[in-house]
């Protein structure tokens, strides 16, 4: 009996050595893998870097400011956002009632337009800043021309008016000489 048990606890160590054996394999496998996942992880972080260089290299080329805010926390500014002020704006914006408008400073005016981010970004919204500095001024040339133009047919009116009676006296003392 006791040979039964010896064989039984050798055969039982050896399925212990094989599992052993065995599992030594697979964490060497898993090892291997897990180094592969750690190198492609790292690669696509460096892609992501990147493609996160190229977006705001993107959004630092247009001319328009964008800024993207999560309550009163600035998250991001473009370039043209900094340059036209944000941080003025910044103050009268959270005062403004609706999504739009037009605000100016000493560097210009400028038309705004705020939206609320979707996709997982709750809290966040974006702000798009419109240099309408040059739009502004050729409307108020605009506008000044057409008082002007209005002005001038007015006067030509009131000349017209004034014009019709001093006519109808001259042709009175022309016709007064004529008869003498």
């Amino acid at each position: 009996m006791q040979s039964t048990e010896t064989q039984l606890l050798r055969n039982a160590f050896q399925e212990f050595v094989k599992a052993s054996d065995s599992l030594s394999n697979y964490y060497l496998v898993l090892e291997d893998r897990i180094k592969e996942l750690n190198k492609e992880i790292n690669e696509k972080n460096k892609e992501l870097e990147k493609e996160k260089e190229g977006f705001y290299n993107i959004l630092n080329s247009l001319p328009v400011g964008v800024v993207v805010q999560h309550g009163k926390s600035t998250l991001f500014t473009n370039k043209e956002a900094e340059r036209f002020g944000w941080p003025e704006f910044s103050e009268r914006l959270d005062r403004a009632d609706g999504g739009m408008g037009e605000v100016r400073n000493g560097k210009g005016c400028f038309r705004w337009r705020k939206n609320s981010l979707t996709n997982g970004s709750a809290g966040k919204e974006v702000i798009v800043f419109e240099d309408v500095t040059e739009v502004q001024k050729m409307k108020e040339r605009f506008e000044r021309d057409e008082r002007l133009r209005a002005m001038g047919e007015m006067a030509a009116r009131i000349a017209h008016e004034i014009k019709n009676p001093l006519g109808s006296m001259q042709f009175r003392d022309l016709r007064r000489q004529y008869h003498r």
